[in-house]
């Protein structure tokens, strides 16, 4: 009977680890596709905001 709670425990921690994986894996693709969309903007926003800061 113990061997059997212990397996389960083991099945349930490795689906969540594969869970957070697969989360994980989203976001960066989510944020890469956005990056790749917008990255002239996010630099020239970046610049204009640096040079606001040093002439300051």
């Amino acid at each position: 009977m113990k061997r059997l709670f212990t397996r389960i425990r083991a099945r349930k921690h490795g689906q969540a680890t594969v869970e957070y994986i697969l989360m994980l894996s989203t976001i960066v693709v989510v944020i890469s596709a956005f990056m790749t969309a917008f990255h002239t903007h996010i630099v020239r926003w970046l610049f204009i905001f640096i040079g606001q800061l040093l002439t300051s």
